[in-house]
Formats: C-alpha cells, structure tokens, sequence
C-alpha cells in the first residue's frame, strides 16, 4: 500500500497547475500527526507530517500541512489543536488567494462528515463541496472532473487577481459550485444574529 506522501507527489506530477510542497522539519510533522492523531497513511496525514504545507498555482490555493517558513501556519496551530479550537468539530485545511477557507467536516456543520466545506468570504455560508479531502487535493493539482464538479476559469480568476474580489468572492468557490448549492451559515455569522 502507497504511503499518503507518495500519492500526494504522484498527484503533483501530474497536475496541470504549478504544485509546490513545501518541506518541514521533521519534528514538527511529527508533532502535527500526533495533534491530529492520524498515520501519514492517507494523503492527510502525509501532507501533515511530510509536508509544511503545499501552493497550488502561484499561492492561489495553500494546503496546510505542518507549517514552514513560507507557509507559517500548520494545520496544528491553526486549529489550535491541543488548546481552544479554532472551528470544533471540523478541521481547517486550507485557504485561497482571496480570503476563502477549506474546512474538512467532522460533524459542526451540517452536510456530509468527511466532506471538505468552502466558507466564501462574500457569503460567509459555509458550502458543501460533496467531495472528500482525497478529491479535493487530487482536483487542486489535477483539475480533474471526477475529483471536483467543475473545472477553473481562468478568464474568471485572472479578472479576479486584478480586481481582488468579486460577486460571488473566487472562481475557487465555483469549482465545486452545484447549481444547486447547500449553504451553511457560518458560526461567526450565528454569533452575530
């Protein structure tokens, strides 16, 4: 069986977006696989304990892993994982160029437990993307359409870089956009009701 790094790199060899894993020191991919409690089995936890983190495309995407000098914040601190959590009952993964963020649902949003939610920045709902971390990773290097539900625009997310925002906040939340979309309201939108 194929270690959780080892198809991590065979995706980003693959990919058709610049994929870039960033390294960490040993010690803190320890540190974050026992945090999480997770074997680098999976490609979670190898990108957790063999990576500090991953860019996709230029930065436009960060996967969290461990943390490293270009990607300071690790999936652990993050979290805060061994203290005050940041999101209980789900766990942040990763962010986009324009303030949106990956969430993998453990059971705090309501939607599939397992599957990577999108809170976008112009919204503030949280949005099943109906895709787990595996399709979710293997899609941002890929683009491959059984991976995800749809594929980037880059017309859509060059206008997005020179304007900075936009309607419906990135072309990364259309990715998985269904037409029919379930959204979730954020928990720091409940607090403010």
């Amino acid at each position: 069986m194929e270690r959780g790094i080892e198809v991590v790199r065979r995706w980003a060899e693959e990919a058709v977006r610049p994929v870039e894993l960033l390294a960490c020191t040993p010690e803190r991919g320890k540190s974050t696989l026992e945090a999480l409690n997770v074997t680098e089995r999976s490609p979670l936890g190898g990108i957790a304990g063999r990576t500090g983190g991953i860019l996709v495309d230029s930065g436009w995407l960060r996967i969290l892993g461990a943390g490293s000098e270009r990607l300071a914040r690790g999936l652990a601190e993050w979290n805060g994982l061994g203290g005050r959590l940041r999101l209980g009952g789900a766990l942040l993964v990763g962010d986009d160029a324009v303030g949106g963020f990956f969430a993998l649902n453990g059971g705090a949003l309501p939607g599939g437990v397992g599957n990577i939610f999108y809170l976008a920045p112009d919204t503030l709902e949280w949005e099943d993307l109906e895709v787990r971390y595996s399709g979710w990773v293997k899609w941002a290097f890929t683009g491959a359409p059984q991976a995800a539900r749809l594929e980037v625009n880059q017309r859509e997310r060059s206008a997005l870089a020179s304007v900075g925002t936009a309607r419906r906040s990135s072309s990364v939340s259309t990715f998985f956009r269904k037409r029919r979309a379930k959204r979730y309201a954020s928990p720091l939108q409940r607090a403010d009701r």
